[in-house]
């Protein structure tokens, strides 16, 4: 009888610890953890607020745009017209 209890507690604890490892029961995602820095909890509900714009060439660059007004404002001012290809001389044929 002691023997059928000790695996029948061994198996119960075993469940338990794979519930608790595999990371809870239903409901229990949505809680942030303890690991779980503030910044991303911060965003996940969405209350950072949106940086101004830059005017600054050098800021913007090789950046994501913050608005579509700054990166109008930095298509305007920032980026020149292409330049044109260099004609190459085609090689003439002397006799």
């Amino acid at each position: 009888m002691a023997v059928i209890a000790f695996i029948a507690g061994v198996a119960l604890w075993g469940g338990v610890a794979c519930l608790v490892l595999s990371g809870g029961g239903a409901g229990e995602s949505a809680r942030p953890s303890a690991s779980t820095p503030r910044a991303a909890v911060t965003a996940a509900v969405g209350t950072s607020t949106a940086l101004p714009d830059r005017r600054s060439c050098s800021e913007i660059s090789g950046t994501e745009y913050r608005s579509a007004a700054e990166r109008q404002w930095y298509l305007d001012n920032c980026t020149g017209p292409a330049l044109a290809p260099t004609p190459v001389p085609t090689p003439t044929v002397r006799r």
